[in-house]
């Protein structure tokens, strides 16, 4: 799953959400992941969240 954060000043780069110690995005998990940027983004306007497909069950 990767995500890209959107805000009034710029964009995020997009980040792929991964903990290399655990599966994340087990079906009835809490994942919490930190995001940080180089630079402020200004007030968030919007999150552009997509995957691609690998895995071995890939649906939403």
């Amino acid at each position: 799953v990767i995500v890209t954060l959107m805000g009034a000043d710029g964009s995020s780069e997009a980040h792929h959400l991964m903990d290399p110690e655990k599966q994340v995005f087990e079906r009835g998990a809490v994942d919490v992941f930190l995001l940080s940027v180089p630079f402020s983004l200004g007030d968030l306007q919007g999150v552009r969240l997509w995957h691609n497909n690998s895995g071995s069950h890939p649906a939403w």
